[in-house]
């Protein structure tokens, strides 16, 4: 069936499961969570006042969701804690394009318009590391490594 989220222009990111979306007009800073069996919202998350939605990444296992924020900064909070409470990732200078969580352990990768790719520390938001070189795409490989496309548009694929 037609699921209805009542937003104009909004984006939509489908969880890996299947099981939800998450929906939000960019620029905004609310963002609806809805369970596809029933078209219900099922939660809400509303970023800091004055700062809107860029993106929204879902985690592999569907239980978190990484936001980014057109305050440069990342957003993080597992959906399936008892309570919200969201991490803040803040360091780069530009919008992030793309994030990825790491398949077993807290942490995630962003990457940015300003040249940047970090590793973050996903229970205190600390940044780990910071990439040798601006990348697009990263990814983490099944050997636990991290793999990404140089921005210089060769589509050479690296790991590091």
């Amino acid at each position: 069936p037609d699921i209805e989220v009542g937003l104009s222009g909004g984006d939509y990111w489908f969880s890996p499961n299947g099981r939800e979306l998450v929906a939000y007009e960019p620029g905004q800073n609310d963002i609806r969570r809805i369970d596809l069996a029933s078209g219900r919202e099922i939660g809400r998350w509303q970023l800091p006042a004055g700062v809107g939605v860029a993106r929204a990444f879902w985690s592999p296992d569907s239980g978190g969701l990484l936001v980014t924020g057109d305050d440069f900064c990342a957003y993080h909070a597992r959906l399936d804690a008892p309570r919200l409470r969201a991490v803040r990732l803040q360091g780069h200078t530009a919008e992030i394009m793309e994030a990825a969580f790491h398949p077993t352990r807290p942490y995630a990768l962003t990457s940015s318009w300003d040249g940047s790719t970090r590793l973050w520390d996903l229970r205190n938001g600390r940044p780990l590391a910071q990439l040798p070189r601006p990348c697009f795409h990263p990814r983490w490989t099944t050997d636990n490594r991290v793999g990404w496309t140089q921005y210089d548009g060769a589509g050479r694929y690296r790991r590091g």
